[in-house]
């Protein structure tokens, strides 16, 4: 009995020892003096990006714009400046012309000459659609007298119309430049209005 009791008590005090000298593993082992410890930071969780909708993808501040040319097929109806190049190769009858342009002084749009005092003859003109240079004639009796106004002009496929004439700009000129708008209609029905002046004399 005594033997027993011996034994157990060395098995006791061999089993505190172990213990003793054993560290928890979920613990973790203190730093050795002067030793930095470095943290990790957790992994970030990505944030999804929300998509804008169709109202917002647009910059602040766009508009859209209407077309220069309405209706039609679709295509624009380009009237370009005509050059003296281009004219060389026209031939219109008459003493005194009538031109529109964009802006006084500029390349025209639409050139027409009559003569003064021609109650039955009819101005002639050329215009340049795109690339091509067209000639026609004014739709209505008249001469040159009948252009002061305005008028209505006509080509393959094209009418042109000068409206809106309004005061000469400058006082004294032989051919002073008058406000006005030229409206191009296409036979397809696309229409479209050129701003600008009209300007009439030698």
């Amino acid at each position: 009995m005594r033997l027993t009791r011996h034994t157990l008590a060395a098995a006791l005090f061999a089993s505190a020892a172990l213990s003793a000298c054993s560290a928890p593993e979920d613990q973790p082992l203190p730093a050795e003096p002067g030793t930095a410890t470095t943290e990790v930071a957790p992994a970030a969780t990505p944030v999804a990006t929300p998509i804008p909708e169709a109202s917002q993808a647009l910059p602040a501040g766009t508009a859209e714009t209407a077309p220069a040319t309405t209706g039609g097929d679709g295509s624009p109806l380009a009237l370009s400046p005509l050059t003296a190049t281009d004219l060389s190769g026209v031939e219109l009858a008459g003493e005194l012309a009538c031109s529109f342009s964009r802006s006084a002084g500029a390349e025209p749009l639409l050139l027409a000459r009559g003569n003064a005092a021609d109650a039955g003859g009819r101005a002639t003109f050329a215009v340049k659609i795109g690339d091509y240079v067209e000639q026609g004639m004014m739709l209505a009796d008249g001469g040159f007298d009948a252009m002061l106004e305005g008028g209505r002009f006509g080509t393959k496929g094209l009418v042109l119309a000068v409206r809106n004439v309004g005061p000469a700009n400058g006082a004294g000129s032989e051919s002073p430049s008058r406000p006005a708008e030229l409206v191009a209609q296409r036979a397809d029905g696309a229409e479209r209005i050129f701003p600008g002046a009209w300007t009439c004399g030698p």
